[in-house]
């Protein structure tokens, strides 16, 4: 399946914590970055693109990303929590979707390689 798992150093002081998330090194191309809420028990997704490639990361909360290779069918999934920092490279043709399994919301900061085209989305619903 198309993804990649990368954890994420936190860099902690008296004064609270930074983590490093969308490094050139990483994304090679800018398109877009948006932050998404869901409150707890909330599933946001449920998609796949054709030729995007996202990157996903919890900057607070917890959550579970289900994902689903729309090739093959093969289904995989992937605890996220603020607490351990990880960036999540979905590929193109990996359904995704991302529910909220804590007592509060659920940060999800993400970066797509393609700025959204409402003329060209890019975006296909998945039931999984």
């Amino acid at each position: 399946m198309n993804f990649e798992v990368e954890s994420i150093d936190v860099k902690k002081d008296e004064r609270g914590w930074l983590i490093e998330v969308f490094k050139k090194s990483v994304i090679k191309k800018l398109g877009q970055v948006y932050l998404s809420v869901a409150k707890p028990g909330i599933t946001r997704g449920g998609h796949y693109h054709g030729r995007k490639t996202e990157w996903f990361c919890v900057v607070s909360g917890r959550g579970e990303l289900a994902l689903m290779d729309m090739s093959t069918k093969e289904k995989g999934r992937i605890s996220m929590d603020s607490g351990k920092p990880c960036l999540v490279r979905i590929g193109p043709r990996v359904a995704h979707k991302i529910t909220n399994t804590g007592n509060d919301d659920l940060y999800l900061l993400a970066h797509i390689d393609e700025e959204f085209d409402e003329s060209d989305p890019d975006t296909f619903r998945a039931d999984f």
